[in-house]
């Protein structure tokens, strides 16, 4: 590292001051000022835009670094000044470069130079540019993952063999001429968020993108867009995975619910967003448990919004002019709605007692009121077996109903009464018999 802040010390602020001072004894004038008179405006541009050359190239931190010999991208002498290429780097191969299993390298741009090769058993992130020159070699191993957030771009005869995660954000395009390499999917998962230009000879897939190439290989693999990546791999654990999933993610509005779950034959509705929500989203895909529920195409007007009578966790995926997005995830539960039927008539004398039994169905644990015409009882939470039973003892003729049942997803229906007739003791004089 001492090494490369030293060389970048240099090749960023001595070599511009030095053009800049050669310049200035070439033209054997020296602007020790800015203050000059309105006859030197000119020259004062020229100095000018030298600073503010010199500046920019001062603050960058950005290297171009080539490969010198084949070997290991962490080995330091693989590397031309053995600096090992850096987040802020563009890359050039110039030899046959294998990134490490286990290892992850981020690096700004690389380029595979003719009949050169580039390996990756481990993970390399490219935050810009991915590009081949002519018969270049690109070869993916087991375990591997390649993201690219720009675009990739191909030369002729190029050979790309992927056994493993090629996730490019970008589109994915190369030279037309009639022999353009192919690609080789050997248990690969290829997803391209742009445009993909497949449609020459011998340029082969696992998937047909929307050119005129077919499936060619045997072995299994998958392909598609950013939609497809989030379909497939939203439970994947790879936080380098994860966060090619969840890059295009913004907030038109979080996805919500008017229930959180639902009882039989209810229903609830999601929304995207509200009424203000932008109005250039043109395709709607709602999703259920990773599988495709509905599509919503254009026109579409906000709220956006889908009615559901299912549990399971639901997310959308909508598109804003050739972007992908994808929303939260919400779980909706269900159950069944539940019943209560009173019941339990009868007659007892003053003083007695008796016992109502409710019955209950759905989904517990319920929760009921019951009233006796004259006072509520409410039982909060019973997850028990039915009937319930209730022992009562009232001091008069009471008729008893209930007047709500619920359980932790909705309201269910009631019904039944049991009136309990309350009777006089008569006391009556003894017979004596002689």
């Amino acid at each position: 590292m001492i090494k490369s802040n030293a060389r970048n010390l240099y090749i960023l602020f001595f070599y511009p001051i030095s053009l800049v001072f050669s310049y200035f004894f070439h033209t054997r004038k020296i602007y020790l000022t800015f203050l000059s008179d309105a006859g030197n405006i000119r020259r004062s541009k020229r100095t000018i835009l030298f600073f503010a050359l010199f500046i920019i190239a001062f603050s960058t931190n950005a290297s171009y670094i080539s490969s010198s010999k084949s070997g290991n991208w962490g080995t330091a002498t693989t590397w031309s000044g053995s600096v090992i290429p850096g987040a802020n780097d563009y890359v050039t191969i110039n030899d046959d470069v294998t990134v490490e299993a286990g290892s992850t390298y981020t690096v700004t741009y690389v380029t595979i130079n003719n009949n050169k090769k580039l390996i990756v058993n481990g993970t390399l992130i490219i935050t810009g540019n991915f590009e081949m020159s002519s018969q270049g070699d690109f070869e993916m191993g087991p375990n591997s993952v390649v993201v690219v957030k720009g675009n990739v771009l191909l030369g002729t005869q190029t050979t790309f063999s992927l056994s493993s995660y090629f996730i490019v954000y970008g589109n994915m395009t190369r030279n037309s001429g009639s022999n353009n390499g192919s690609i080789i999917a050997n248990s690969s998962h290829i997803y391209i968020f742009g445009t993909v230009n497949v449609s020459y000879s011998y340029f082969t897939v696992c998937n047909d993108y929307g050119g005129t190439t077919t499936i060619t290989t045997s072995t299994t693999c998958d392909a598609g867009n950013f939609e497809a990546l989030i379909s497939n791999e939203s439970t994947n654990t790879n936080t380098v995975i994860s966060s090619s999933i969840d890059q295009n993610t913004i907030d038109v509005s979080n996805l919500s619910t008017s229930n959180s779950c639902i009882c039989t034959g209810g229903s609830a509705t999601l929304t995207i967003g509200d009424s203000s929500s932008p109005t250039q989203v043109n395709l709607i895909k709602w999703f259920r448990n990773q599988s495709l529920l509905a599509t919503q195409a254009t026109p579409i007007n906000p709220p956006y919004s889908i009615r559901i009578d299912q549990a399971g966790t639901y997310y959308a995926i909508y598109r804003i002019g050739s972007l992908y997005y994808q929303t939260n995830s919400i779980v909706i539960n269900s159950a069944q709605t539940p019943t209560a039927t009173i019941s339990g008539t009868a007659s007892i004398c003053a003083g007695s007692s008796t016992t109502l039994s409710v019955s209950l169905t759905g989904s517990s644990p319920w929760s009921f009121t019951y009233f006796d015409g004259t006072n509520s009882t409410n039982v909060p939470s019973y997850s028990g077996t039915s009937p319930y039973s209730i022992t009562v003892s009232p001091s008069t003729t009471k008729t008893y109903t209930l007047t709500s049942v619920s359980n932790y997803c909705c309201t269910g229906t009631t019904s039944g009464n049991a009136t309990i007739t309350v009777g006089t003791l008569v006391h009556t004089n003894p017979i004596i018999m002689q």
